[in-house]
Parts: structure tokens; C-alpha cells; sequence
């Protein structure tokens, strides 16, 4: 996923002076009822997962989040085949069929 907006309408990097850990903790005891010494004693993998879950849930809430999901699911998974038709019609690329006609 891409950052994480922030509050201020750019991004978040991972450990700026606009990254809360305590806030994540925060999120993470109220969505999985887990005290700040679970949090503490989870593997580091889980840890970045439960986060990543919960900010899904959180962006899920409303449209401008929703919105923000769906781009940034659409920039991690772009289209595996090519588009002929648009590439066709802006580069003006043309195919001979087998009767020796043109297709464009």
C-alpha cells in the first residue's frame, strides 16, 4: 500500500515527527481488544500486519478513504496485458489481416 496520508495532505513516512507509534498501539487495542503488553510481545511482522489492517478498516469508514483504497489497489496492481486497441489508436500502429486487408 502506499503511505499513509497524512494530516497535512502530503505523506507519511515511516518514522517522521508526524508518525505516532502510541497511536498505532491505540488502534491496535481497540480494534483487537490487545493490551499495550500483547502489542509489545508481538512478532514485528504481526505487528506491521494487524496496523496495515486496521488503517483499512479506518479508510474504509468513508468515501474519501475508500476512494484512497481504490488507487492505491489500482497502482499496485496494474493491468498485465497491454490495451491494443488504445495503443493502436495513439500511435497509429495498423495490423494487415490474412486476406490483405488493414485492421486498425
Amino acid at each position: 500500500m502506499p503511505y499513509l496520508p497524512s494530516n497535512q495532505g502530503g505523506t507519511a513516512s515511516s518514522f517522521n515527527d508526524e508518525y505516532e507509534l502510541f497511536s498505532d498501539f491505540a488502534l491496535l487495542a481497540s480494534y483487537l481488544n490487545f493490551s499495550h503488553k500483547d502489542i509489545l510481545q508481538l512478532p514485528h511482522s504481526h505487528f506491521l500486519a494487524y496496523i496495515k489492517q486496521c488503517h483499512v478498516k479506518e479508510l474504509q469508514k468513508t468515501e474519501e478513504g475508500r476512494e484512497y483504497l481504490k488507487k492505491a489497489h489500482r497502482y499496485q496492481n496494474p493491468r498485465k496485458d497491454a490495451d491494443l486497441s488504445s495503443i493502436r489508436a495513439l500511435t497509429g500502429y495498423t495490423t494487415s489481416n490474412a486476406d490483405g486487408g488493414e485492421n486498425k
